[in-house]
């Protein structure tokens, strides 16, 4: 649970970032700002959209257990909450690409775009 609370739940963070800064129209700056000082966050962000695409479709169940998981703790859930969402949003598409398309057509879907 931790570790795909982890490693899982971060591709969801990225992608709900991206997304939410197109929707705010300030992805192009944001997408400076990371080549400029975490120019790694790029390339996770196209890994976040193939992974969703090629499987997300089955980690948002997994992401509520995770959310329960925090909960039964003591901590609180909603961000892997937010993280199913995300994934929801987002159908199966075997063999997606890991490029930049691939991430805005998820970065649409996530916006409800399409």
């Amino acid at each position: 649970m931790c570790y795909a609370g982890w490693n899982k739940g971060t591709l969801a963070m990225m992608l709900g970032i991206r997304a939410m800064a197109e929707a705010n129209g300030v992805e192009e700056t944001l997408l400076e700002v990371w080549t400029a000082t975490a120019p790694d966050l790029l390339k996770v962000g196209r890994r976040a959209a193939f992974n969703a695409e090629d499987r997300g479709w089955r980690w948002d169940g997994e992401m509520w257990e995770i959310a329960a998981t925090f909960i039964d703790a003591g901590l609180p859930g909603g961000f892997h909450e937010a993280a199913a969402e995300i994934y929801s949003r987002v159908p199966r598409k075997m063999g997606a690409a890991a490029d930049e398309a691939t991430l805005n057509e998820v970065l649409d879907l996530i916006l409800r775009r399409r």
